[in-house]
């Protein structure tokens, strides 16, 4: 293992610590969670498990504009309609 490997295990493992959600990986499985970690680095990966992305997206296009993403909910005092996305991760 080298010093960026080295840190980056470092930093899943406080992670654990602090009460964040863990996801291990043994060969070609899926991404799990929930199970107590083995640190076994040698024969499987481990991540800090990802969040959900959220944004908003203006519905609103014209020929001169283009749809606008916005990572915090707009303003709505212009009154146009607006979608939130919520993105899925299995």
């Amino acid at each position: 293992m080298n010093k960026q490997e080295t840190a980056e295990a470092i930093k899943v493992m406080q992670a654990y610590v602090d009460g964040t959600e863990i996801e291990c990986k043994t060969g070609m499985d899926e991404w799990l969670s929930g199970v107590e970690p083995a640190w076994d680095f040698l024969h499987g990966q481990y991540r800090i498990k990802p969040k959900p992305r959220e944004f908003w997206i203006d519905t609103v296009a014209t020929e001169h504009s283009h749809l606008k993403a916005f990572e915090q909910e707009p303003d709505r005092s212009d009154n146009w309609p607006y979608i939130k996305v919520r993105e899925v991760l299995e």
